[in-house]
């Protein structure tokens, strides 16, 4: 037996640390515009929803593009929280490609954010339909947001501008100065987010019910400039 070729060294070959393109730059490009011509064909202007002078792919867009791309999809999580006398659902759903790739989407519904017909079965249904939406597109779409979502997320500096809006001249309807629903959405996820103290919260929340609409306004200002403070 040969010895000295036993003990020659063996070149190991090693591998980039650069992340590449899975394809061709051209082939990449192309898959793009073909989907946004599949999408310019295959949706109707029923499929889309203008909210802030944008138009957003709705619910029955996202369907129809997860029939065409052949995507399958299931709820891994499912979680109701209790917040006094309101509730959330937090959803999680998994979007599955024909190819092996996955992505997951995470969607949750405050039954404060309006006055729902069937609350317990709507605000579930739309929370699974935000995260089955933000699943697919963070698939095919590129991450695009979907109306349900953005329906979810009222615009800060516009919600935040009305509310602290001046309250409603003397002769105006009393209703009129209980707390909107924008503002009740917005006080809702910010007192979630925002409020460690579990008791604080509670008591936040419950007072909701009976806040008026300059109550709501002053809340809001209270927590925003807390968070500032905070992240300062």
């Amino acid at each position: 037996m040969n010895t000295a070729n036993q003990l020659m060294p063996v070149k190991i070959a090693t591998s980039s640390l650069l992340i590449r393109p899975v394809a061709d730059v051209d082939e990449i490009v192309s898959a793009w515009g073909k989907y946004t011509e599949l999408k310019s064909k295959l949706l109707s202007s029923l499929d889309y929803q203008l909210i802030s002078g944008k138009q957003y792919v709705k619910k029955s867009g996202w369907r129809k593009l997860q029939t065409a791309f052949g995507i399958s999809d299931e709820v891994i999580k499912e979680e109701r929280k209790e917040w006094g006398k309101f509730f959330t659902y937090e959803i999680t759903v998994k979007a599955l490609t024909q190819n092996g790739r996955f992505a997951f989407g995470v969607g949750s519904c405050s039954s404060s954010e309006r006055n729902f017909a069937h609350p317990e079965h709507d605000v579930r249904s739309t929370g699974h339909t935000r995260a089955k939406n933000r699943a697919i597109s963070d698939l095919i779409g590129g991450g695009e947001v979907a109306a349900e979502e953005i329906e979810s997320q009222p615009d800060m500096a516009a919600t935040v501008s009305a509310s602290l809006s001046s309250p409603p001249k003397w002769g105006q309807e009393i209703e009129a100065g209980r707390i909107t629903d924008r503002q009740k959405t917005l006080l809702t996820n910010l007192i979630i987010e925002e409020i460690d103290d579990d008791d604080e919260r509670q008591a936040r929340l419950d007072s909701l019910l009976t806040l008026s609409k300059s109550d709501a306004s002053e809340m809001i200002q209270e927590i925003i400039n807390a968070k500032k403070v905070n992240n300062y």
